[in-house]
Formats: structure tokens, C-alpha cells, sequence
């Protein structure tokens, strides 16, 4: 959004507004696509884990399964950048997962 609201400095015609709604719309979807494709992988790494999990605890619902695959996604989803971003990434899908298991717990 923020790139479809800047102007370039080359541009010294007017701007109507729809040229700036045009901008605006190709910002939006060229960003929503990468942004809808990395939550995709990531909800199908979670989804996969969990499940997996769950079987091996023979489908009893714990909260640590859902713990396991947050971590196990963050950590699946940043795989290819190094250890370092796969700890930190592992250790934020966790503590997500882990909050919002308190969550639902309380609720």
C-alpha cells in the first residue's frame, strides 16, 4: 500500500486519482500475492505437524501438539536461511501457538 501512495520523483505530469487508485491496486496485488502464498506454506506446514502429532500421541488432544507444529512450521518455513532464522522462527511459531493455546484454555 505504502509504494502505491508514494509518487515517483520522475514524474512531473498531474496525478488524477485514478491513476493514483491504479497505483494504489497494483501495490496491493503484487504484494497480496507473495503475502497469501508464505501464509499458505506455512498453514500447510502447521496443519501436517499437527496432525502428525496427533497421531503419534493417538489422537488425544494435547496442547503440546499444537506447541510442536508452531514451532515445527516456523522452523519448516525458514529452512532455507540458516540455523539462526530457523531458532528464532521455531521459537516465535511456538510461543504463538503456545499463546494462543492459553487462550482458547481460559476462554
Amino acid at each position: 500500500l505504502y509504494k502505491g501512495l508514494q509518487t515517483p520523483r520522475e514524474s512531473i505530469g498531474i496525478d488524477t486519482t485514478k491513476l493514483k487508485v491504479n497505483r494504489v491496486l497494483n501495490a496491493v496485488s503484487y504484494r497480496g500475492r507473495s503475502f497469501g502464498n508464505a501464509w499458505g506454506a506455512v498453514g500447510l506446514f502447521y496443519a501436517s505437524l499437527e496432525s502428525a502429532s496427533m497421531i503419534y500421541t493417538e489422537h488425544r488432544f494435547d496442547p503440546a501438539c499444537s506447541v510442536f507444529a508452531g514451532a515445527g512450521a516456523g522452523v519448516l518455513y525458514k529452512s532455507m536461511n540458516g540455523p539462526r532464522a530457523m531458532a528464532v522462527y521455531g521459537i516465535g511459531g511456538g510461543a504463538l501457538s503456545a499463546l494462543n493455546q492459553a487462550i482458547q484454555s481460559f476462554l
